[in-house]
């Protein structure tokens, strides 16, 4: 996604355990539908239940545009992490490389924003896809799978 930061370093995905135990995270994959493929982390073992952690490109980078500098202990750097500015998807993959959850997102008319699925926290997980139809920009874009 393309953030009113300058550079694509600053670029990032925030994720929360809405669970009531902690998740294992150790080996996950961030990737999405065509080559990007990297491992969030081989080192950090768990999102604590209600906790989160943000995955960047660049940690040094991430936490001078948006903490101004400080170092935060909930971001961690994946050096390989791309998302395309005008359209992409975020597929969150386990250790298994069994999906947890994923996301496609194309830019809105509005520069620095994106369009994209908005609803309720529920059991489904997997919203859009560049196949047919595509996002679908008004309204639900669960892709039924």
């Amino acid at each position: 996604m393309n953030p009113f930061v300058a550079g694509e370093s600053t670029e990032f995905v925030e994720l929360h355990n809405y669970g009531t135990s902690a998740i294992s995270i150790r080996n996950w994959r961030v990737k999405d539908e065509d080559s990007d493929d990297d491992v969030i982390t081989s080192n950090f073992d768990s999102i604590q239940a209600g906790g989160f952690i943000i995955i960047t490109k660049n940690k040094v980078d991430f936490e001078n545009a948006w903490f101004g500098g400080k170092s935060i202990s909930s971001i961690y750097q994946v050096s390989g992490l791309t998302f395309a500015n005008s359209s992409d998807e975020i597929i969150i993959a386990d250790d298994n490389g069994d999906l947890v959850y994923s996301l496609a997102y194309a830019d809105d008319e509005t520069e620095g924003r994106a369009t994209w699925i908005s609803t309720t926290i529920n059991d489904t997980n997997i919203w859009g896809s560049k196949a047919s139809p595509g996002i679908v920009r008004a309204g639900n874009d669960f892709n039924g799978t």
